[in-house]
C-alpha cells in the first residue's frame, strides 16, 4: 500500500477525532480519511504547530514576512519539522500554498524524493503583483510540482502556463454529517450568512437586509466585519465551531453566501455545506461557484450578480415570499450535493495519484 502524507495550514487532529466521533464534518481533511478505500495509506502530523517546537519559532519570521509581503505564507518550520519523515512517503499532498511552497523549494534543490501534489488556492492570481525577483522565485517553484490541483477555472489557465500537470477539481463536503437536520420552526423568517473567507461581501449583505422584517445571523471572523455597520436585525457570532454552526444552519430558513467578484475559489466549501444541509441558498454567480459546481439558477440555488445590491435584495425578497421555491431548492440541493462529497474528492485524488 503506497503512503501519502498530507500537509495542512493548521492542526487537524481535533477535526479528525471529531469526525471519527461523528461530532464534526471531515470537509477540511480534503479526502485523507477516505483514501484508504482507494488503496492508499494517508497520514498527517501536527508536530509542526506545537508551541514547544523550536523550528516553528526559528522560521516564524520567514512565514510572517512572506505573508505580509505576498499575501501568502511560507511555513518553512512545518516542512523542516517533518523533514525526517518526508522521504518515507510516496506522495505528499499540500492543501494550502503556505504549506506547499517550502515543499516545492526542497524538491527543486533535490532534497525531496516523493511526488508532490500541490493544491493551489490563489497564489497564481497574486503573482502578477509581485516584483520581478519574487515572480521568478514563485513561478520556478510551481514548475517543479508533479501535479497541481486548483479549484478555479481562472487559476487553471494561469497555472497551465507554468506547469503542464494541472487539474481543475471541485472540493467536497461531508454529505453524511449534514443529513437529517431538523426543519426550522421560525415565526419570522430567519436568514443565515456565514464563512470567514477574506472575499465575503458582508457589507453588501448588511445593506440588502437592513430594515427588513427578518431575523438574520452572521457567523464570521472579526476581520470580515471590521469597519462595517451592523444592522439592528442582525446578530453576529464570531468563529463558531462546526457543531454550533451546524445548529445555526439547521435553524435557518434561507442561507446567503455573499461573495465579492473575484477570480479565486471563494466560498466553495460554504456553498457545498449549505446544499448538503438542504438549505435554500442564495450566492454570487462567480466562476468558482457557477462554473465549477454547475449549480442551476432557480433549481439548485438562486444566483445574484456579485456586487449588485439591487439583485441581492431582489433574490432575498423573492425567496422569502415563495415557500414553494424554498422547498424546491432544498430538495434539489440535497440531490446535487451528493456529487460533491469528500469521498468523491478522495476518489479523484486517487485517480491522479495512480496516473503519477
Amino acid at each position: 500500500m503506497k503512503k501519502v502524507l498530507f500537509l495542512y495550514k493548521t492542526p487537524r487532529k481535533k477535526i479528525y477525532d471529531d469526525w471519527k466521533d461523528k461530532k464534526g464534518p471531515d470537509t477540511i481533511l480534503y479526502g485523507l480519511n477516505h483514501l484508504k478505500k482507494f488503496g492508499y495509506r494517508a497520514d498527517f502530523f501536527d508536530t509542526g504547530f506545537y508551541m514547544v517546537n523550536p523550528l516553528r519559532w526559528l522560521s516564524y519570521l520567514i512565514n510572517l514576512i512572506a505573508g505580509k509581503t505576498t499575501g501568502v505564507g511560507f511555513n518553512l518550520g512545518q516542512t523542516l519539522t517533518l523533514m525526517p519523515k518526508l522521504n518515507k512517503y510516496d506522495y505528499i499532498i499540500s492543501t494550502m500554498d503556505t504549506s506547499g511552497l517550502p515543499l516545492l523549494m526542497l524538491k527543486k534543490i533535490g532534497l525531496l524524493k516523493p511526488k508532490v501534489i500541490y493544491i493551489s488556492v490563489d497564489l497564481v492570481l497574486r503573482i502578477k503583483d509581485y516584483n520581478k525577483m519574487l515572480k521568478t522565485f514563485y513561478k520556478n517553484l510551481l514548475k517543479v510540482a508533479d501535479l497541481i490541483v486548483c479549484y478555479s477555472p481562472q487559476e487553471e489557465k494561469l497555472l497551465k502556463i507554468l506547469n503542464k500537470n494541472v487539474v481543475l477539481m471541485s472540493p467536497g463536503t461531508d454529505f453524511i454529517y449534514y443529513q437529517n437536520m431538523k426543519e426550522p420552526k421560525n415565526k419570522t423568517l430567519k436568514i443565515l450568512a456565514f464563512g470567514r473567507d477574506s472575499d465575503r461581501d458582508y457589507k453588501l449583505f448588511f445593506e440588502s437586509i437592513n430594515g427588513l422584517n427578518f431575523n438574520s445571523e452572521v457567523v464570521a471572523s472579526n476581520r470580515n466585519l471590521e469597519g462595517l455597520k451592523i444592522p439592528q436585525n442582525v446578530s453576529v457570532l464570531i468563529d463558531l465551531p462546526a457543531k454550533d454552526l451546524k445548529e445555526k444552519m439547521s435553524a435557518a430558513d434561507i442561507v446567503v453566501i455573499p461573495l465579492k467578484s473575484v477570480k479565486r475559489a471563494a466560498g466553495q466549501l460554504s456553498v457545498l455545506d449549505s446544499i448538503a444541509a438542504a438549505k435554500p441558498l442564495i450566492t454570487a454567480s462567480i466562476p468558482a461557484i457557477k462554473d465549477v459546481f454547475k449549480l442551476c439558477d432557480g433549481e439548485d440555488c438562486l444566483y445574484y450578480k456579485a456586487g449588485s445590491l439591487r439583485d441581492l435584495k431582489a433574490k432575498i425578497s423573492k425567496l422569502a415570499k415563495d415557500q414553494k421555491l424554498r422547498i424546491s431548492l432544498s430538495n434539489n440541493a440535497k440531490i446535487t450535493a451528493q456529487k460533491f462529497t469528500t469521498e468523491i474528492f478522495a476518489k479523484n485524488l486517487a485517480f491522479y495519484l495512480n496516473k503519477l
